[in-house]
């Protein structure tokens, strides 16, 4: 009974150093695994410090924020949808970020998005009216640019949301009409 007890008990401690040493090396690939995924956090935040923070052309910004024009069929007036995320994006950039100032102007995002319908880059352009206030109706500041070219002209209806300022933050162009 004795010798049956006593192989028992090595057994056990068998057993017991087993799982111990099972055990040890759990944990060791545990930490091993979060000392890994600490390591890539952290050299996923020194490249994201390290890497310069581009700034966009206007140009760009501008075919970007036209995801398509809806022409009317029975005359010469083309209503512009813009791309919503594109202009939550550029809304939320800093004032004074230089890629975006040109958009703060009517005139000159109306000359942006010109080369985008088709207009030559040597047009002439002005402004027909602009409300110095966010008109009733739609909340919106609302800007009428004239383009001029070889004899012909169109008309661009620029659109502006007011800022927390109440003045416009950026000129988008909502229509135009030759």
């Amino acid at each position: 009974m004795i010798t049956g007890v006593a192989k028992g008990l090595r057994r056990f401690r068998t057993g017991c150093r087993l799982t111990l040493v099972l055990l040890a090396l759990s944990v060791m690939s545990v930490l091993a695994a979060c000392d890994q995924n600490r390591s890539q956090q952290n050299a996923a935040a020194v490249a994201r410090e390290s890497l310069p923070v581009e700034t966009p052309n206007p140009d760009e910004i501008a075919a970007r924020l036209i995801r398509r024009t809806i022409a009317d069929p029975h005359g010469g007036h083309f209503a512009v949808e813009i791309d919503a995320e594109v202009l939550r994006d550029l809304t939320a950039r800093p004032k004074d970020d230089a890629s975006i100032a040109v958009f703060r102007d009517p005139l000159q995002a109306a000359r942006l998005f010109a080369a985008h319908i088709g207009q030559p880059a040597n047009a002439t352009f002005s402004i027909g009216q602009k409300s110095v206030q966010a008109e009733e109706a739609s909340g919106l500041f609302i800007a009428v640019v004239k383009v001029s070219s070889a004899g012909q002209s169109i008309s661009m209806r620029m659109v502006s949301a007011p800022a927390a300022d109440g003045q416009p933050s950026v000129w988008v162009l909502n229509d135009y009409e030759h």
